[in-house]
Order: structure tokens, then sequence, then C-alpha cells
């Protein structure tokens, strides 16, 4: 099963917006297959592919729509439902937004349709709270790891806050696939690396087992 937490990122964003809109754009009737594993978003079981969930979003073209989030399409949820605790519930937090951060760089490199990234990368930060989650988990380091765990931290979410501070406004909304140029592209895909190197540098602090474990959680999901 692919690992991107993208989906809910996406969807949350929806809903984020939907006081705002006075429409609803009805799903396509048969969802798109992914291109990598060839599931589609919604299979017959009713089960979520969240690695073909963000290819679905772009191409049905509804940003704007008002979405209600059902049960079944939180899955992270279940993730970090299996936190034993909220320091741990954040850095659950933390490991999906990495992951995250990979998937929309695939995204971006497959050639295909670019996603909106101002919006995707905004709900990143904001429905995974990246920077206090990141404060948060530092309480699960070994005694003297703290301040160099600061610093990854900072330094990630530094290189992540960039990207909407370079895309101008115009760039977001289903017109996003039309309006993205090469410079911004290349940009985003090195701010996205940029920010997974300190994210990774982040994690290989913390012990292996728990890492581990709660990586497992968000895999699984």
């Amino acid at each position: 099963m692919c690992r991107s937490g993208l989906w809910f990122i996406a969807l949350a964003f929806l809903a984020s917006i939907a006081t705002s809109t006075a429409f609803l754009v009805p799903f396509p009737e048969r969802p798109l297959p992914c291109t990598r594993c060839h599931a589609t978003a919604i299979s017959t079981s009713g089960q979520v592919n969240r690695c073909s969930v963000l290819r679905f979003w772009t191409q049905a073209a509804v940003l704007p729509a008002l979405v209600l989030l059902s049960p079944d399409l939180r899955s992270e949820g279940r993730a970090l439902a299996q936190a034993a605790s909220p320091v741990e519930e954040a850095l659950t937090r933390v490991l999906i937004v990495r992951d995250s951060t990979e998937q929309l760089e695939e995204e971006l490199t497959s050639g295909d349709t670019y996603p909106d990234v101002k919006a995707l990368v905004n709900s990143l930060i904001r429905n995974y709270k990246l920077k206090s989650s990141m404060e948060s988990a530092l309480a699960l380091l070994p005694s003297g790891s703290t301040e160099e765990g600061r610093k990854f931290a900072k330094s990630a979410y530094e290189n992540l806050t960039i990207i909407l501070e370079y895309f101008p406004e115009d760039v977001a909304g289903p017109t996003a696939n039309k309006t993205l140029k090469p410079d911004q592209l290349s940009f985003t895909i090195k701010a996205l690396q940029a920010t997974r190197k300190e994210l990774d540098s982040l994690l290989g602090l913390f012990p292996t087992e728990l890492r581990g474990r709660l990586a497992e959680n968000v895999a699984n999901t």
C-alpha cells in the first residue's frame, strides 16, 4: 500500500474552505487508477487507496467543492489514535508530513498534471500542526539530543514554508497545473527534498524501536 498521507491533507483542505463555497462538485462515476499501484481511489469494497486520491482530486478539478469527510476517508486518524501518548501522536504527525513530502514530489515529477502545490503545502503545515508537533515530539528524544533536534526541526519548517512565500497568489485552484512554471517546479522539488532531509535527520535522533513502531502504524493505514 502507498504510504503517503496526501489524500487526507487534500480532503482536509477542501473541508476547511467549505464555508466559503456554495457549490458541490460530484465525484466522477469511475475514480481514476493510480499510475504506480494501478488501484482506484475508492475500491468496490469502499476502501480508500491514498496513493491515487491526490491524482483523483486534481484531475476532477474539485478544489472549490464542498467535501464532507467521512470516517472511512480518515485512516490517518487511525495511525494517530494508535499513539500511546500525546507526544507519540505529535511524532506520528511528523512522520506523516515526512512521507507526504515524498508523495508530493512524486506527483510533481510524474509528468502528468500538477496538484495545487501551495494549498497542499499549507494544509501539511496547518492540518498536522507541523511546528508545534515537532516541538512536542522533542520530549521523546534521549537526553542531550534536544537542541540538535530543535535545529533540524527549525530547518525543516523553514524549508517547507518557503514554498508558500515563493509561489504567487495565482498559483492555486484547478488552474494550478496550467500556471506552474519550470522554475517553480524545480524550486518546489528542491524545497521538498531539503525538508525531507531535515526531517530524516530529526527522526534519526529518536529511538529506533519507537520510530519504527510509529512508522509502521502510518504505513499500515
